[in-house]
């Protein structure tokens, strides 16, 4: 039976391949994408060793890098792979909620995740999602196996998936102290305290282990001893500075492509500091402090931020990222058609909690599992992928709440099935719930990618359809100055000038750091012939940009000004 739940599954998601494959988010690799799919290459052709820091976390490239060099290197032959790793995620499940609470629960568990319509945008990306789920439901799954069996290779072998997953979700190395925390007060009350240290100890082998070779790795590859991704500290500036709104929502201070972004943080820090930061590891740590400064400078803002990505992580939408979710149901049918949201799955998985403290029946692991890594997760932001690694665990407690309900149907015992319905109802209407902020991220989930998609459509010329998705993103999000900068961008690429300026203006007076408005308003005033006006606007465009090469760009281009009004003063 489980055998079947996978081969639905896989089909499921094959379907999805092929209803996906023409839409332009999916085929073209936008910002991670682009940045992993770079790195494989660079891997699959120079080696495995590098002589870069690692910036992101670097065992989704090593993964893809395995797969181009056994399979071509064209990003979609990933794709299906993907897929069966996904669809095998129901047969881990399957074992673990049965190891748990036996074969009712495993293979309601299997069903659950083979009708989980927010995993299927993610096979047919360029994104670690995929793979995460997989070593996190087998971090589970070893996890059950080890404490069964009181084993110690499967604790052994528990703390070697651990370790792959702190290489490949940063979020990982603040969850495996709490989760070890917890598991280890678990184990000393209940078999004594050098049983906990044993066990414990066995689980952090393996992430000790990887932390030391990577830091031995970046020692001799850039002369930074570290064992973490350098983009630590930002991402946690980024996520707790009194601009964040919870989610990863494009900030106004920088550049957030990967090839721009460390360059970026960088000029930003050199500029405040006067001190030039060469190892990547040093800049980390000063953005690490400034968010810290940010949490202390309004602590009551940062609460109000903290309690925003509470209910961020409890809510049925899924959150912006690189890619949106909402976005992909709009355009495939599939999606609705496969209605199992985590809105259903965290009314289940609570259930699920509550009925196993009434009846005895164990479910410490996948709890333990779900809150640490949702403490891990308040730190940074949250969204839809980020949050993603909470789902195995909220799969196994809905399975026991959904096998708790069906036992009370079949005992007849219809007063505790009611509460269990009121429960899910209540639990299910509230993750429905909508505030303002809420509200703001679910047209920014489906705005932005719309306007990704009118920057495709610009960068490969087609100009009319660029317009069709930048109107549509538009008007979700009227106010957004990136989007109006952009149709301003698409008007002056068609020669309409005299359209295109007050857009750039009204861009510019909304968030002034957009550089390229400025520098487009510069040329635009260039073509007209008002060259100090254009030279002033280049040189806006130079003070508020934070790359390197953009910088250069801008200050030709306001020298090359200055030569033709200089020209024009002389006649």
């Amino acid at each position: 039976m489980a055998i079947a739940i996978f081969a639905i599954a896989l089909g499921l998601r094959l379907t999805y391949l092929y209803l996906v494959k023409n839409d332009i988010l999916a085929v073209n690799l936008i910002v991670d994408a682009q940045a992993y799919d770079a790195w494989a290459r660079q891997i699959s052709a120079s080696g495995f060793f590098g002589k870069e820091m690692f910036y992101q976390d670097p065992l989704y490239p090593y993964f893809l890098a395995v797969v181009y060099k056994a399979l071509g290197t064209n990003p979609q032959i990933a794709w299906p792979i993907q897929a069966i790793i996904d669809a095998s995620i129901c047969l881990l499940l399957f074992f673990s909620a049965r190891k748990l609470w036996g074969d009712v629960a495993g293979l309601i568990s299997a069903a659950l995740y083979a009708f989980y319509g927010p995993a299927l945008p993610y096979i047919a990306l360029l994104d670690k999602t995929t793979l995460t789920a997989l070593l996190s439901t087998l971090a589970l799954f070893c996890l059950i196996q080890a404490h069964a069996l009181k084993s110690n290779a499967w604790f052994l072998f528990s703390g070697l998936v651990f370790s792959f997953l702190t290489l490949i979700r940063g979020h990982f190395v603040l969850f495996l102290p709490l989760f070890t925390f917890g598991l280890f007060l678990l184990y000393a009350r209940r078999e004594g305290l050098p049983a906990a240290i044993k066990r414990v100890g066995l689980l952090w082998l393996g992430p000790l282990l990887i932390f030391g070779l990577t830091a031995l790795r970046n020692r001799l590859a850039v002369q930074d001893t570290t064992p973490f991704a350098a983009n630590a500290g930002l991402v946690f500036y980024l996520a707790n500075a009194q601009t964040s709104k919870g989610y990863p929502a494009t900030t106004p201070f920088f550049c957030m492509t990967p090839e721009c972004e460390y360059q970026s943080a960088k000029t930003i820090a050199e500029r405040k500091t006067g001190i030039k930061f060469e190892k990547p590891s040093a800049l980390s740590r000063f953005w690490m402090k400034e968010g810290l400064k940010e949490i202390m400078a309004d602590p009551n803002a940062w609460i109000k931020l903290l309690g925003k990505k509470l209910v961020f992580l409890v809510n049925d939408l899924e959150p912006l990222d690189t890619h949106s979710i909402e976005y992909f149901k709009d355009r495939i049918w599939l999606l609705r058609f496969v209605p199992l949201g985590y809105g259903v799955l965290l009314a289940l998985g609570i259930l699920g909690f509550i009925l196993s403290l009434k009846s005895k029946r164990t479910a410490i692991l996948p709890l333990f599992f779900f809150l640490a890594y949702a403490i891990s997760l308040l730190a940074f932001f949250v969204s839809s992928r980020y949050r993603y690694p909470l789902v195995p665990p909220l799969i196994l407690l809905a399975a026991l709440g959904t096998q708790q309900c069906w036992a009370y149907m079949k005992e007849k015992k219809f007063k505790p099935l009611i509460g269990a319905g009121a429960l899910f109802m209540t639990i299910f209407y509230l993750s429905k719930a909508s505030p303002i902020f809420i509200k703001e991220a679910r047209a920014d989930a489906l705005a932005t990618p719309y306007a990704n998609a009118a920057i495709l459509h610009k960068d490969q010329g087609r100009l009319d359809e660029a317009l069709v998705n930048l109107k549509k993103a538009i008007e979700i999000t009227p106010h957004s100055a990136r989007k109006t900068a952009l149709l301003g961008e698409l008007y002056y690429r068609q020669g309409k000038y005299e359209e295109a300026l007050p857009l750039f203006h009204q861009a510019v007076s909304r968030n002034p750091s957009l550089d390229q408005a400025w520098n487009y308003a510069g040329i635009i005033f260039l073509k007209k012939g008002d060259y100090a006006q254009a030279a002033q606007l280049f040189r806006q465009a130079a003070a508020v940009s934070t790359v390197p090469e953009d910088i250069e760009i801008y200050e030709t281009n306001a020298a090359e000004a200055d030569r033709f009004e200089l020209q024009i003063r002389r006649k």
